[in-house]
């Protein structure tokens, strides 16, 4: 949960930079996403609950689903370049949703949910 919190804080800071004109939130916000970034500890999950003879084959799946993502990443951010509008959130106010912003604010919402079906 501590590192989902990261990661949700992390990227609303980075979608949030724009509105602010600051690279250094643009940043802050990247690096408390890489601080909340759980692969460490699911490479350490992997050796703790599985038998050394499958580990091989476990280890190969959580790499191929980590470059599945850094694949699809960037198509989505594509796909997400072509949304362009605002919303008026409470406590934050208007979002501005777009090719810039997009990326950490669905990342932001992805990780909510994880936190909440974790929870």
């Amino acid at each position: 949960l501590t590192s989902c919190a990261l990661l949700v804080g992390g990227n609303v800071l980075y979608a949030s930079a724009l509105r602010a004109g600051s690279i250094g939130m643009a940043l802050g916000g990247r690096f408390l996403t890489g601080l909340g970034g759980p692969r460490s500890m699911n490479r350490r999950y992997i050796a703790d609950t599985t038998p050394v003879a499958s580990r091989t084959a476990v280890n190969a799946a959580f790499g191929t689903a980590t470059a599945m993502g850094a694949a699809l990443g960037p198509a989505t951010a594509v796909l997400l370049d072509r949304v362009n509008f605002e919303l008026d959130l409470p406590l934050y106010g208007t979002a501005e949703f777009n090719g810039m912003t997009g990326p950490g604010f669905l990342m932001s919402a992805l990780w909510l949910v994880f936190a909440a079906v974790l929870a």
